[in-house]
């Protein structure tokens, strides 16, 4: 049985999965996604095809775990990004630095990416001394400045509010300011 997994369904993904199987002469039998993947549904001697090794899952304990349980089962891992293959002639000392080369070549294409970003005039992150507005408390003036007429604390409000004490502070003192 061949697997495509995904960590998130998009066509991007899907394509490169389905690349990478048909580049070994294989088609994906079955699709799954990062959540619905349990490593023990594999029988010996069936092929997973992965975007990425994070598809395996969230936590890098359990990816070579996973590995390993690969390994020992005959079950063969490809992916379709760092062109990586995992069989049973891997050596489980392997795995880290393996794993370690598709962190670097996820973190390099992310840096040159943001480069690019950067050289084509795009403004990369927040303004400096811009403030990001508190979409939770706006138009709720009225209401807070009404509690606090009737005597209630500010962390009751703020829990009322669903916000901190210090978040619905620090608004209290910048419209005090005039800072809205």
């Amino acid at each position: 049985m061949m697997y495509g997994l995904l960590s998130i369904d998009t066509i991007t993904q899907r394509q490169e999965v389905h690349n990478c199987a048909t580049g070994h002469g294989l088609s994906i039998d079955k699709w799954l996604l990062t959540n619905e993947f349990r490593h023990r549904i594999l029988k010996p001697d069936n092929i997973i095809y992965v975007y990425e090794w994070a598809a395996l899952s969230t936590n890098r304990k359990q990816i070579i775990d996973i590995i390993k349980h690969c390994i020992q089962n005959n079950i063969s891992v490809y992916s379709a990004t760092s062109e990586l293959y995992i069989s049973n002639n891997i050596k489980s000392e392997h795995i880290d630095l393996m794993l370690d080369i598709q962190n670097n070549l996820v973190s390099s294409a992310a840096r040159k990416g943001i480069k690019t970003r950067i050289a084509n005039g795009s403004i990369n992150g927040r303004i400096a001394g811009t403030k990001i507005p508190n979409r939770k408390l706006e138009n709720k003036d009225s209401v807070i400045h009404d509690l606090l007429q009737s005597n209630i604390s500010i962390p009751k409000i703020a829990k009322f509010l669903g916000v901190s004490a210090q978040t619905l502070r620090k608004r209290l003192k910048d419209s005090n300011n005039g800072k809205k």
